[in-house]
């Protein structure tokens, strides 16, 4: 379901803001749920599926001590 541009860059920064203070708080899982939901919206919106994974992978790495 595309959404309307407005609706799509807020709930994108939202997204992106909520993955800031994660990462400040070092809530490795939490960076994870809103980086996950935010990857969401990008698919959703038909964004190439490179960027979803490219946002996602340094997480999923870091969450698991670096192996891949």
């Amino acid at each position: 379901m595309k959404r309307r541009e407005p609706e799509l860059a807020g709930a994108e920064a939202c997204f992106l803001k909520a993955i800031e203070v994660a990462r400040r708080q070092e809530a490795r899982l939490l960076e994870l749920r809103a980086a996950t939901d935010l990857a969401r919206l990008w698919r959703d919106n038909r964004l190439p599926p490179a960027t979803p994974r490219a946002l996602l992978e340094p997480i999923l790495a870091a969450i698991d001590g670096g192996r891949t």
